[in-house]
C-alpha cells in the first residue's frame, strides 16, 4: 500500500515508517519517558504526525539532547511488501556500570543481575516468505566507549543510557526494551580485586522469552582474574518461568528462528499486554 505511515512507541523510540511508491523510508529518535516500558502504534497517521516525527523540537521530557532524527531510504522491489519488527540484542560488548566498587575476596563470587538494553531488527517481507534486513533500531542510546588503553588497538564497546539493575527478579516485570541477564563475578585470585564494572559479550548471548516475565538471557560467569571469555550457561533465576528461545547468539546466526512468529515473537506489537515496571536497584548474593 502507497502512502502509508505508521507510528510507534517503544520505551523510549518514536519510531515512524513511511511507504512511498518506490522505498520505504523509516525514521527514529530518542526521547525521555518517566515510563519507558510501554508500546504503541498508530497505523495510518497523518502527514502532520509524520513530519512532526522528522522534525522533533528539542524542548521538553527530553533528556537525550540533542535529540536528533535519523532516517534510512530503502528500496522497495514489490508492492507486497510488509515490514516485520523483532528484539534482538545488540551485536556489540556492552560495558556495564556497577552501582558501587565492588570489593571481591580471593575465592568470592558475586551475583549481579542487568537489565540489558534491546534493539528492534526491521526486515522487509515480501508476499512470497522471503525477507531482507532494512536495519536495526537500539531501543535505549549506546553510548561508544573503548575497551583497550589506547582507542587505535583497543576493542570498541557501548555503555548503555542508562544502565539498569535490578533489586530481585521477582520484581521484574515484563518489558519490551530490556532482556534480564545474571551475571557472576568470581574471584579466582589470591588477593582482594575491585571490580567497578562488567563486561556483556551480547553477540554470544541468545535471546529467550517468557509471556508472564519477559526477556531473558543465559547467565554470565566472569572470571574477573582471568582473559578467557566468559562463560555462558542456559540458566534463568526461578522467577523467570520457563522462557523460549527467540534469536539465537548472533555470533552463530543473525537470522531469526523459524519458529519465532509462532511463539509471538514476530513482532514487539504482540506484547503490548506484558507491560510492567522495573526496580532500578540492585541485588547481590554473596558465596
Amino acid at each position: 500500500m502507497h502512502d502509508r505511515f505508521d507510528q510507534w512507541s517503544i520505551g523510549p523510540v518514536e519510531l515512524l515508517t513511511e511507504r512511498r511508491e518506490a522505498n520505504w523510508r523509516i525514521s527514529w529518535k530518542q526521547i525521555h519517558r518517566s515510563n519507558s516500558t510501554f508500546a504503541r502504534r498508530m497505523v495510518g497517521v497523518s502527514s502532520e504526525t509524520a513530519a512532526a516525527c522528522r522534525a522533533p523540537s528539542p524542548s521538553a521530557l527530553c533528556r537525550y539532547l540533542p535529540s536528533s532524527v535519523q532516517t534510512l531510504t530503502i528500496p522497495s522491489t514489490s508492492p507486497n511488501e510488509d515490514l516485520i519488527f523483532a528484539p534482538v540484542l545488540p551485536d556489540a560488548l556492552l560495558r556495564m556500570k556497577i552501582p558501587f566498587q565492588a570489593a571481591l575476596e580471593a575465592g568470592e563470587k558475586l551475583t549481579l543481575g542487568f537489565l540489558l538494553p534491546l534493539v528492534i531488527r526491521i526486515d522487509i517481507a515480501t508476499a512470497h516468505g522471503g525477507s531482507r534486513e532494512a536495519c536495526e533500531i537500539p531501543i535505549h542510546p549506546l553510548a561508544a566507549t573503548w575497551l583497550g588503553t589506547d582507542p587505535q588497538v583497543g576493542e570498541v564497546g557501548y555503555c548503555p543510557v542508562p544502565v539498569l539493575s535490578v533489586d530481585r527478579w521477582s520484581d521484574h516485570r515484563p518489558r519490551l526494551d530490556y532482556a534480564g541477564c545474571t551475571i557472576h563475578l568470581i574471584n579466582h585470585g589470591g588477593s582482594s580485586l575491585i571490580v567497578d564494572e562488567v563486561t556483556v559479550p551480547c553477540a554470544k548471548l541468545a535471546l529467550y522469552h517468557s509471556p508472564q516475565t519477559g526477556f531473558w538471557t543465559e547467565s554470565v560467569t566472569i572470571d574477573v582474574t582471568s582473559t578467557l571469555p566468559p562463560k555462558i550457561d542456559k540458566v534463568f533465576p526461578k522467577d523467570a518461568g520457563a522462557p523460549v528461545l527467540v534469536q539465537a547468539a548472533r555470533s552463530i546466526t543473525k537470522a531469526p528462528l523459524p519458529g519465532a512468529a509462532a511463539n509471538g515473537i514476530k513482532s514487539i506489537a504482540a506484547f503490548g499486554s506484558n507491560l510492567g515496571t522495573s526496580v532500578e536497584s540492585f541485588f547481590r548474593e554473596r558465596g
